[in-house]
């Protein structure tokens, strides 16, 4: 999990969410094999509460890179 905090943190928008340092990490999942034929790839995706707010960060596992950051919104 380290590893992938590392990564996310790389990302400007992780950054603003987690500059106060009053954030967690709430939940951890992976998806292998996403994609069709030669374009699959493998991603993480951190879930942090930042303030009572969750946010989904996915990560490229192959790049290591982030590729979106969306808040998560129940309803």
């Amino acid at each position: 999990m380290n590893k992938l905090l590392e990564i996310a943190k790389r990302d400007s928008r992780v950054q603003e969410l987690v500059e106060r340092g009053d954030y967690r990490v709430a939940a951890l999942g992976w998806i292998v094999g996403v994609g069709q034929g030669n374009h699959e790839e493998s991603v993480a995706i951190l879930t942090l509460e930042v303030k009572g707010r969750y946010y989904s960060v996915t990560i490229d596992l192959g790049s290591e890179t982030v590729k979106s950051v969306e808040e998560r919104v129940s309803g």
